[in-house]
């Protein structure tokens, strides 16, 4: 029942299914348990399976609101406090940089025990083989308050739950329902045949 509402809703609004690679953009917060959740394990574990097939857009933002202040600065307000701003600029930072390691560096980040901590951050750089000086170096610089506007602007007005996952541009309720709860799954329906996905379709 559930493959026959995920191809409802494929046809219905008009993503495109079989196209290769599928386009996945996430709209998450550093520090958000949903978004920890849906990273470390839907996204990451079928980023793992079929990477070619998959082009993932990462952006950590969520609710966080930007105020312009008077003497010309920047006022960043998180969900989930300042720790949350350290949090999403560390990855914007490791994203803006490399990509594909920072696919790995972020998930390694949301699974540690602590996603703000620079301890845990300079590990999951290593082990993500990533620069943590270059990283740091980045958010002290004030480019990560740039990638953190950046994110903000990218970050569609409608959302106001996180993650928020968009398939090829379009966003889909149906889609976002099932996506966060069985990623690998929605993924396979919109790709049509891919050997990972025998057992789905």
């Amino acid at each position: 029942m559930q493959l026959v509402i995920l191809l409802f809703a494929v046809v219905s609004f008009g993503i495109s299914a079989k196209a290769v690679p599928l386009n996945v953009s996430v709209y998450y917060e550093s520090l958000c348990p949903d978004s920890i959740k849906f990273i470390t394990t839907q996204l990451y574990p079928t980023y793992q399976l079929i990477p070619s097939e998959l082009n993932i857009q990462l952006v950590p933002f969520g609710n966080a609101k930007i105020a312009n202040l008077s003497d010309g600065t920047l006022n960043l307000t998180c969900q989930h406090g300042p720790d949350e701003c350290y949090g999403n600029e560390i990855q914007a930072c490791a994203i803006f940089f490399d990509l594909k390691d920072s696919i790995d560096f972020v998930n390694c980040a949301m699974a540690s025990d602590d996603p703000s901590g620079d301890t845990f951050l300079s590990q999951c750089a290593n082990s993500s083989d990533m620069s943590w000086i270059r990283i740091k170096q980045c958010v002290d610089s004030g480019l990560g308050d740039d990638l953190f506007v950046q994110n903000g602007n990218l970050t569609p007005d409608f959302i106001n739950y996180v993650p928020t996952i968009i398939f090829n541009g379009v966003y889909n309720d149906t889609l976002q329902e099932q996506g966060e709860k069985e990623f690998l799954k929605t993924v396979c329906v919109l790709l049509g045949q891919e050997p990972n996905c025998a057992s789905y379709l």
